[in-house]
């Protein structure tokens, strides 16, 4: 293992310390001084600080969070300002900066993703249907057609329907189907689920949006809600949920589908999710529809927590699924259907159990919830996965191809069972890594309530460029497109003119700035602390509900980076395998390594065994993983675009041979046209989606203008029954054809296990 460097080793290393000259070329003596440890320090630079010049300026201060101590004290933790929202502050008070423009489902924007970029071709067009009735007859009319939310990916090839105006993407975020008869005007505004300084009132769940887009169920246990709804605002519209609204009565006793009591269900804390992923400001549709995830090795992804969804198919027809009555290789192919499938309108989330799992997900309060963090080295990190590996190697060996065995051994083993919810934030050029466990509360000492302050919105700033409401069919933000190549197809029929519109003569919108010191390697460790520093108000330990216990990125945190260009990656690495490839990453990364091509941390999570036939953790692809999540901030940062050789160097060893990490579906770092090869990494399971399509779609309209969904050298005839099931038998072996060589250069290609 590579030893751990001291602090101070680099040069850069007391740029945390003092103030920062010349942020951006072109931009002389502009300067900003970091907050100091204590964060009482006055700056010495604030008189050259542009930010303490206009108090119209200075970005609106985080509330305070609160919490509980353990005997029941409560303590404040002082606001926290981010640095990244101070230079960004800094840099668009010094000049002239584009306009910023707003998400994917606001106005203003094109079929790019939420920074512009991996955009489509500017000739497909763009649809906002109300109801799942106009999604069918927009699919009707097109050939090629993808439903988007909010633009949150950086796989353009999933994202986009095609490539001409023969190809439309279908924008979720304004259709209703829970609740289409109740639809209404639906306004934007922060979610407090406690009136801060208002006496604590509740505000009435009625009257945020969520509740005219949701039915929660406490006897079913299930939230069905919208795909186009964020996550952010499901997660606060449960917590503020105590019944009232409840169709079912008040909450009382009722009873599950299976019979089971639930009387505990009906309380004022409010409901979750099983397990929430880091970033939520994403649609349901899109996170559910990805395997999108947090960490659990008990409840999955949010593909494991789906229990139900209505779909429209390719011919037009409005489907609904549910787990208890759709045949189960069926219903996996729906889990994370990646929107090859159809256009999901909504899906049937279970909320938060937190004593017993089933396959349906049963629901508890939103129970109180002991998070403790810790600092450690790399090589602690590299240990505890390790141990957990070994022991499901020893299981796997042991049971052979039981794979439903295998793991039940795997977690009866204390390394493996103990890394349950645990997520590791990995900062790479400090040479550290935070730890952070969560352990469940049955009850509070006499008098303690965790604290529901920990998630205020603080300084968020809602870009929506229509004055507050959720934008309607054509509220797209630009004049009609008059540009014959750029015009809508004649064929067009005229009920669907008010819906389908062009993206922006000016698409893509780049909504970036290229901040080149972000690509100096000599500012690594400056840069990582001011992450590691941004992010150390979420892993503070102490006693939360569990919505504020567990790990989501904050808006004010997600307003503090999204100016900076980066693309996000992300690979599912076998648990029996990770022990050898974290050895092998962490020696790569190293001080004096690999790790100068990193800016934020890496995030390092776990996962069961999915169902899900597209879920990289799938027991045909890595099964039992561990999920590491990484950024490059440098690529964007330089001018004309780069190469980030230390980071594609990591990536390289987390989809090699040692490794082999499975890549998440949202995420970038997709092979070249021709390299990726479904059935290589996802085993029979591959062909058996496949037959899904076969079924559901077999004209491709929803193929999107990737080319990873072939299954050329299967013979669907033979092997996929009329229901769209996978026979396999002789002659059926799931292997692909045509796949290994990149389409363009005609090499080899670079992953081959």
């Amino acid at each position: 293992m590579t030893p751990r460097a001291k602090d101070g080793d680099d040069d850069d290393d007391d740029l945390a310390n003092r103030c920062v000259p010349a942020l951006v070329h072109g931009v002389a003596d502009a300067v900003v001084e970091e907050e100091d440890a204590t964060h009482d320090a006055q700056s010495s630079c604030a008189s050259n600080d542009p930010l303490h010049d206009d108090e119209s300026k200075t970005p609106t201060p985080r509330a305070p969070r609160r919490r509980r101590a353990d005997d029941g004290t409560r303590f404040t933790t002082a606001p926290r300002p981010l640095l990244f929202s101070m230079l960004w502050g800094l840099l668009f008070s010094l000049g002239p900066w584009k306009a910023v423009t707003a998400e994917l489902n606001d106005a203003g924007r094109d079929l790019s993703n939420f920074q512009g970029k991996h955009a489509c071709s500017r000739d497909v067009l763009m649809a906002t249907p109300a109801t799942p009735a106009e999604t069918a007859s927009v699919i009707a009319a097109f050939a090629r057609v993808r439903a988007v939310g909010v633009g949150h990916s950086w796989h353009a090839g999933l994202f986009c329907a095609g490539s001409d105006a023969s190809s439309v993407d279908v924008v979720t975020t304004a259709t209703r189907s829970v609740k289409q008869d109740e639809a209404r005007s639906i306004h934007w505004f922060p979610y407090d689920r406690v009136g801060v300084g208002g006496g604590g009132r509740r505000r009435d769940p009625t009257t945020i949006p969520v509740a005219e887009r949701s039915i929660v169920s406490l006897a079913d246990a299930t939230v069905r809600v919208d795909a186009g709804v964020k996550l952010r605002h499901l997660l606060d519209y449960l917590a503020s949920y105590d019944g009232d609204g409840d169709s079912d009565g008040d909450g009382d006793a009722l009873q599950s589908s299976n019979g089971q009591s639930n009387a505990f269900l009906s309380r004022s804390d409010g409901y979750t999710l099983p397990a929430v992923p880091w970033f939520i400001d994403q649609t349901v549709g899109g996170a559910v529809a990805t395997a999108t995830h947090g960490s659990s090795l008990t409840h999955g992804s949010l593909s494991s927590q789906l229990v139900g969804l209505t779909i429209v198919l390719a011919n037009g027809t409005v489907a609904s699924f549910d787990e208890r009555t759709t045949p189960g290789w069926r219903f996996d192919a729906l889990r994370a259907n990646v929107g090859a499938l159809g256009a999901s309108h909504l899906t049937l989330v279970p909320i938060r159990p937190r004593a017993v799992v089933d396959v349906t997900l049963r629901i508890v309060p939103n129970a109180p919830v002991r998070k403790t963090s810790r600092t450690m080295s790399p090589d602690d990190l590299v240990r505890a996965i390790v141990a957990a590996s070994n022991a499901m190697r020893r299981c796997e060996r042991k049971h052979g191809d039981d794979a439903e065995s295998a793991w039940a051994c795997a977690m009866d083993d204390d390394a493996v069972r103990g890394l349950d919810e645990t997520q590791f934030f990995w900062f790479f050029p400090l040479n550290k890594v935070v730890r952070v466990d969560f352990s469940h509360l049955d009850a509070l000492p006499r008098g303690v309530t965790p604290s529901r302050l920990g998630r205020a919105t603080g300084g968020r700033r809602r870009r929506n460029l229509l004055g507050g409401a959720m934008p309607g069919r054509g509220d797209f933000g630009w004049d009609s497109v008059t540009d014959e190549r750029r015009t809508l197809p004649a064929n067009l029929p005229a009920d669907l003119r008010d819906i389908v519109k062009a993206q922006p003569p000016d698409a893509p919108r780049d909504v970036t700035e290229r901040f080149r010191i972000m690509g100096d390697n000599g500012l690594a460790q400056f840069w990582a602390r001011q992450w590691e520093r941004s992010t150390s108000v979420n892993v503070e330990s102490g006693v939360y509900d569990a919505r504020d216990a567990y790990l989501t990125m904050s808006e004010e945190q997600y307003d503090a980076h999204d100016e900076f260009g980066y693309d996000q990656y992300e690979v599912c690495v076998p648990l029996a395998r990770a022990g050898a490839c974290f050895e092998s990453l962490a020696d790569a990364i190293g001080p004096s390594g690999l790790s100068r091509g990193f800016r934020s941390q890496g995030l390092v999570r776990f996962m069961k065994p999915e169902t899900a036939l597209l879920s990289p953790a799938n027991a045909n692809a890595a099964g039992a993983c561990v999920y590491v999540n990484i950024e490059d901030f440098k690529r964007h940062a330089t001018a004309p675009e780069g190469v980030n050789v230390e980071f594609l160097d990591a990536m390289s060893i987390l989809r090699g041979g040692d490794c082999r990490g499975r890549l998440h579906w949202g995420k970038a770092g997709w092979p070249e046209k021709g390299c990726f090869d479904g059935a290589r990494e996802y085993g029979d399971s591959w062909c058996e989606f496949g037959c899904a399509v076969n079924a559901l779609d077999p004209t491709g309209k929803f193929k999107g203008a990737s080319d990873v969904f072939t299954w050329d050298g299967v013979d669907a005839r033979k092997c996929c029954d009329g229901d769209g099931k996978w026979k396999g038998g002789d002659g059926c072996a799931c292997e692909l054809t045509g796949r290994g060589v990149d389409a363009r250069t005609g090499a080899r290609c670079d992953v081959r296990w």
